[in-house]
């Protein structure tokens, strides 16, 4: 059936509204169906890893994932188990994962970590990092133990693993994939840690940046603008400044 000119005029707020949900609906499935792709290639690769011969006597390397599940608007747990978690099963590595429940708890729970785990693994955002990394220095400082540590970008932000590690992903799928990939495959590279001791307190490390104060706030409650797109940034700021 055709349709004529004077019905499309009639109804023609019925046929955009139409347009977009079928644009809309189109470009989810087709997200939908490149993200599937993606997670299916690299599932391939790394069950590649799973399927090597090993003796009986090797045990599979023993890992710990450190969760945030509150990380990027409760975004990372579920980012986590779509992207990550079925590379690093099909790898045949012993995945141990552990969510934290408040802040401070992943420092006190290396402090029983065993020596011998071959990887500790973050996937959440920045104070997620901070807190595996501040844990395991001071681990350090007391035994001689040495754990690589990898990270899964699956805060909000992520912003010491864009500088270090990769800054060219777009698709955030591809970006968590292949995060994992490196993990699966071993790879490393050195990185530099800020040692901060203040007057009074306990001695704090970090890796990308140090904020506090004004700064600190607005980087914090900017999300709280996020409807205002790229302007949530110098909102925040200005927000922050007028109080």
């Amino acid at each position: 059936h055709f349709i004529s000119m004077a019905h499309f005029r009639s109804h023609w707020k019925k046929y955009l509204l139409g347009s977009v949900v079928v644009g809309l609906l189109g470009r989810w499935i087709a997200k939908k169906n490149r993200d599937n792709n993606i997670v299916r290639e690299y599932c391939i690769e790394a069950k590649k890893f799973g399927d090597e011969t090993v003796e009986m006597i090797t045990r599979p390397k023993k890992v710990f994932v450190f969760l945030n599940p509150e990380a990027n608007n409760k975004e990372a747990r579920k980012q986590f188990r779509k992207y990550s978690a079925p590379l690093l099963h099909l790898s045949g590595m012993d995945i141990i994962i552990i969510e934290s429940n408040y802040e401070g708890q992943i420092q006190t729970l290396l402090g029983y970590i065993e020596s011998s785990t071959d990887a500790l693994v973050v996937a959440g955002g920045g104070g997620t990092i901070m807190e595996v990394v501040n844990g395991l220095i001071r681990r350090k400082e007391k035994e001689n133990i040495d754990i690589p540590i990898g990270i899964v970008p699956v805060g909000k932000e992520n912003r010491f693993f864009t500088n270090y590690i990769d800054n060219e992903s777009t698709c955030q799928v591809r970006k968590v994939c292949e995060a994992t990939m490196n993990i699966i495959k071993g790879k490393t590279i050195p990185v530099d840690v800020m040692r901060l001791k203040p007057e009074k307190g306990k001695v704090m490390y970090s890796l990308s940046c140090v904020e506090w104060g004004a700064i600190y706030s607005a980087e914090k409650n900017k999300n709280s603008f996020r409807l205002l797109g790229r302007l949530r940034t110098v909102c925040s700021y200005i927000n922050t400044a007028v109080r």
